[in-house]
C-alpha cells in the first residue's frame, strides 16, 4: 500500500445526510441524484464525497450514519431533497 499524505483546504460541500441501515444508502444517493439534476450540479462539476460517520460492521442499523456530498462554490438553497450546506474542515 502507497501512503499519501496530502495538505486539504476547507471545502464547502453540499451534503445529504443518512441516517439508518446501510443497505439504504442506494435511496440516499438516488435522492442526491435526483437533487444534482434539478439544481444543475453535473457529475463532471465539484468533487464528489462519501463521509462515514460509523463502520456498518460495529454499529447498529439505526444507528449507521453517511453524508453524501459534492464541493460547491456558494451556498446552496433549501430543497425538497434535504441536501443542505457543510463544511469540510481543513486538514
Amino acid at each position: 500500500m502507497q501512503v499519501k499524505i496530502i495538505n486539504f483546504p476547507e471545502t464547502k460541500i453540499a451534503a445529504l445526510e443518512h441516517h439508518g441501515p446501510e443497505h439504504l444508502t442506494y435511496n440516499t444517493s438516488k435522492k442526491f441524484i435526483e437533487w444534482r439534476q434539478a439544481y444543475g450540479y453535473k457529475p463532471s462539476e465539484g468533487n464528489t464525497y462519501g463521509i462515514h460517520y460509523s463502520d456498518p460492521a460495529s454499529t447498529l442499523p439505526e444507528d449507521y450514519r453517511l453524508d453524501i456530498c459534492v464541493s460547491v462554490g456558494a451556498e446552496i438553497a433549501e430543497n425538497p431533497q434535504g441536501v443542505v450546506n457543510k463544511i469540510i474542515p481543513e486538514g
